[in-house]
């Protein structure tokens, strides 16, 4: 997604969730012993070392390809390394990346984030380097282009882990994604509605009267379960909000307006606007073209021509909540982290580095090599479609530094009127920085956390009955859910103190 360059607040990309998938053990370490070989072997026949790049999303074809001509770049630079990448698809990566921390394998930087990693829990248990004095000697252009927000956000403990994402006071708000054909049929007035409660009279229509639209609502197991007022969680199903001036910590699945929520849900998805599939749905199973009116995403600034390629038609959006919350989960919702058993760690630091003041190194990255993935037209990027390297681009973190392609607004005037609409919904959280040490609640926070996992998927989409979510509640309360609550309190109390 098209995003700018610091002045503010937080920034981050997109938030994808991603899903654990299963792998042999055995199967595992021949992988991780035959990359680790290859990687030796390099090392020894060349005399700059390489450095192993983990990313999320589909292998592509041209990947070797991309790192060499990357390789012949950094050489021109007199960077002193080589990269090489290892792409793991969406539903294996977060597996994929314990695994080979946990096996010690030979890699050196990786993507991570709240929901890939995650990236807190990863830290916590040694598997990142702490960078919070290396990018102050190093990472020079990350520091010019992050904001003090965001390394708070992304810190732990006041400790950095993991170079976060950065853009011009951006973090991503909650969208509507509507079908243009739709809106403009039916003369929809998107702006007007906030909620999802607001789309029933719509959907109703568009579903009666079109014949290729049998589930207008698109809804999937990774739903943006997000009420009006976001919300800000201090630890799964505790959330926090500022009352009267004092911050208070509450059961966010009994709070009134997440009940609101969740049966609107279960009414849309009784009433046959919700595909009843929609919790095993994945986003590679998402409608697209004119088989449904409206989805719900996280963006940027002006993401609607990413989001008409992604469903194969033009789509307009409109903002979906109060506010755009800058929270410590959207602060880490894209980050690099470098392996804190890495022998390169300077040199890792320094292509992160790279990545943010580079545009032609980024072009490398995002886009592949011109003339074979895409070409060059008046300064833009024109993507040459089914090339062999098609990456998920925010992963690369920078986005200030990439070309923008042919089809992006790049009138200065449209962009600065964008951006300052957008920015006028952009609040800091009431926990921005919190974090909450569950020592001594570990056993609580587990049990609350396996019980929402279990249940999550089907009441955000509206696939339960009362008595379903009733049984979720007294799971909750079983599961000691209050002692959660009681004892983020506590922390809060002092935190606020300090």
């Amino acid at each position: 997604m098209r995003v700018f360059s610091k002045s503010g607040k937080v920034a981050i990309l997109l938030a994808l969730l991603v899903s654990l998938g299963a792998c042999s053990n055995h199967a595992e370490n021949d992988e991780s012993n035959s990359k680790n070989q290859v990687k030796q072997q390099e090392n020894n026949s060349n005399e700059v070392p390489t450095l192993v790049y983990y990313n999320v999303g589909p292998p592509q074809a041209d990947t070797d390809e991309v790192a060499e001509s990357i390789n012949q770049y950094l050489d021109n630079k007199d960077a002193g390394y080589h990269i090489s990448f290892q792409y793991f698809d969406w539903g294996d990566y977060q597996q994929k990346l314990q695994l080979a921390s946990n096996a010690g394998d030979d890699w050196d930087i990786a993507f991570t984030a709240s929901w890939a990693g995650p990236y807190k829990n990863m830290a916590e248990n040694g598997a990142f380097l702490d960078i919070t004095d290396l990018i102050k000697e190093d990472g020079k252009a990350i520091l010019d282009s992050a904001s003090d927000e965001v390394i708070k956000g992304a810190s732990i403990n006041g400790r950095l882990y993991g170079v976060p994402a950065t853009a011009e006071n951006i973090v991503p708000a909650d969208y509507f994604i509507w079908n243009k054909e739709y809106v403009d049929k039916y003369n929809i007035p998107i702006d007007d509605i906030k909620t999802e409660a607001d789309l029933e009279p719509y959907l109703k229509e568009v579903k009666e009267k079109e014949a290729n639209v049998e589930y207008p609502f698109v809804v999937l197991s990774d739903y943006i379960f997000q009420t009006e007022n976001p919300q800000s969680e201090a630890t799964p199903g505790v959330a926090v909000k500022n009352e009267n001036g004092k911050l208070i910590a509450y059961n966010k699945w009994a709070s009134q307006e997440v009940k609101d929520l969740a049966f609107t849900m279960k009414d849309y998805m009784d009433k046959g606007y919700i595909d009843p599939s929609a919790p095993q749905l994945e986003a590679a199973n998402a409608q697209s073209g004119d088989t449904f009116l409206v989805a719900k995403g996280e963006g940027g600034v002006n993401p609607d021509n990413i989001w008409s390629r992604s469903y194969d038609t033009e789509v307009v959006s409109s903002f979906a909540e109060d506010k755009a919350l800058v929270t410590n989960e959207k602060a880490t919702g894209s980050l690099a982290a470098i392996n804190s058993q890495s022998e390169y760690a300077k040199e890792s630091m320094d292509f992160l580095n790279r990545m943010y003041s580079d545009p032609e190194l980024m072009r490398y990255l995002v886009y592949g090599i011109e003339g074979r993935h895409y070409n060059l037209v008046d300064d833009k990027v024109d993507i040459i479609e089914d090339s062999g390297y098609e990456v998920p681009g925010f992963t690369f973190l920078a986005s200030e530094m990439m070309t923008p392609t042919v089809d992006a607004n790049t009138d200065e005037k449209d962009k600065k009127q964008m951006l300052d609409t957008y920015l006028d919904r952009v609040e800091a959280s009431p926990i921005l920085g919190f974090n909450f040490d569950k020592t001594g609640n570990e056993k609580e926070a587990e049990n609350v956390e396996e019980v929402i996992e279990q249940y999550e998927r089907d009441i955000k989409t509206g696939a339960f009955s009362e008595e379903y979510y009733q049984e979720f509640l007294e799971k909750l309360d079983i599961a000691d859910i209050d002692k959660l609550v009681k004892d983020v309190q506590e922390q809060l109390d002092k935190w606020e103190d300090k």
